[in-house]
């Protein structure tokens, strides 16, 4: 076994030289890899503006309105609201 190279020297009879060919081609399995891509974005709040993004704070009796609805995450945050702070 050559690391370096990663090459296997065999020497053996045709029979047991197929038997290890199938069982190399078995073992000898890619590791799995990941790719990742990241951007790292500087923008500035009018250019926010221009591509339609708005960003607003609400107070903590608004936190996670949806559209006015009254969904299960608003409720939560109703219940809590003694744990939050006007800043």
């Amino acid at each position: 076994m050559d690391k370096r190279t990663n090459r296997l020297l065999l020497r053996d009879n045709r029979t047991a030289l197929a038997e290890l060919e199938k069982w190399v081609s078995q073992m000898d399995l890619p590791v799995a890899q990941v790719e990742l891509a990241a951007h790292i974005v500087t923008i500035n709040e009018k250019s926010l503006r221009e591509l339609g993004v708005k960003w607003t704070l609400a107070d903590a009796q608004q936190a996670g309105a949806v559209g006015g609805r009254d969904d299960a995450f608003q409720r939560f945050i109703r219940r809590r609201r003694h744990l939050t702070r006007r800043v």
